[in-house]
């Protein structure tokens, strides 16, 4: 009788394995599960966080969070969710509406997620991540190392500082200065830093020769007050140890305003280690 009961559990086991490792035979391709992932590998997904979001001392502040799906199957039933939120960064939240809009990312789109950061906050950072039921625990683990990953990302969150600068140097930028060469986007936040910036409907980066980079988007509502933040989608060049110098130009319908006299950089690198120092590692009262 014992013999036939571990008989019976050996079976049971083996039928176990076998079944797991038929539902794990679609690899990082959601749509070889043979339907058993109907909701898509969140895995796939390229998140895309700001490094900053700018905090206001009397009202609450938006930030952005773009959700870019660059294959060929639509990935569903999504959840995102802060965590790790330090100093000026409790209360934060992610927007309901957008969240909901963001619960389904189809094939070859994006989603723009809203985060909102509570008014007089000071300096501090939240951890971001995206996740659905039907992920492939490997695969997201595979992907955690790797740039525009699902696993928790760290934004840090900073209160504006003013200026009296004119034209396109009264905006303020903030973005990751170096990169990993193959992450395909940043985010940069911007920040309307002086009153005399002057009057216009559009933001762009350009090049030395005044030339505007390709494939750059404006994320969110762009108002020329005093104060007012926006988010800005880049896409950025391919090349292996590229370094580019790039200005703020302001444009009215179409038309340049305004180009900052001050350049940033932007670098991409390989083999190499980025460390960026945010309230999660230090924190000053």
């Amino acid at each position: 009788m014992p013999n036939r009961l571990n008989i019976s559990r050996l079976s049971i086991l083996l039928l176990g394995c076998f079944t797991i490792i038929g539902c794990g035979s679609g690899g990082n391709d959601s749509s070889n599960s043979g339907g058993n992932n109907t909701s898509g590998d969140v895995s796939s997904l390229q998140i895309i966080t700001p490094m900053t979001i700018f905090s206001k001392p009397a009202e609450s502040s938006p930030g952005y969070i773009v959700v870019k799906n660059p294959t060929n199957a639509a990935v569903s039933n999504l959840h995102y969710s802060l965590a790790n939120l330090i100093g000026g960064a409790k209360g934060a939240e992610i927007e309901s509406a957008s969240a909901a809009n963001c619960a389904v990312v189809e094939s070859m789109s994006q989603c723009n997620l809203k985060v909102t950061i509570p008014a007089g906050a000071v300096a501090g950072s939240l951890g971001f991540s995206a996740n659905n039921e039907n992920s492939n625990l490997s695969d997201k683990l595979n992907k955690s190392l790797k740039a525009g990953s699902s696993e928790s990302q760290t934004i840090g969150v900073e209160q504006i500082a003013y200026n009296s600068k004119s034209g396109a140097d009264g905006i303020t930028l903030s973005y990751y200065h170096t990169v990993i060469n193959g992450t395909p986007y940043i985010l940069v936040t911007g920040l309307v830093a002086s009153a005399n910036a002057g009057s216009f409907n559009n933001i762009v980066l350009v090049d030395d020769n005044g030339n505007v980079l390709p494939n750059q988007e404006i994320i969110g509502n762009l108002n020329n007050a005093q104060g007012s933040t926006f988010s800005m989608l880049v896409q950025l060049p391919s090349a292996i140890g590229t370094s580019l110098t790039v200005k703020i130009q302001t444009q009215q319908n179409g038309k340049a305003v305004s180009t900052s006299t001050q350049g940033y950089t932007l670098s991409l690198t390989e083999g190499v280690g980025i460390a960026n120092t945010l309230p999660e590692a230090v924190y000053l009262t």
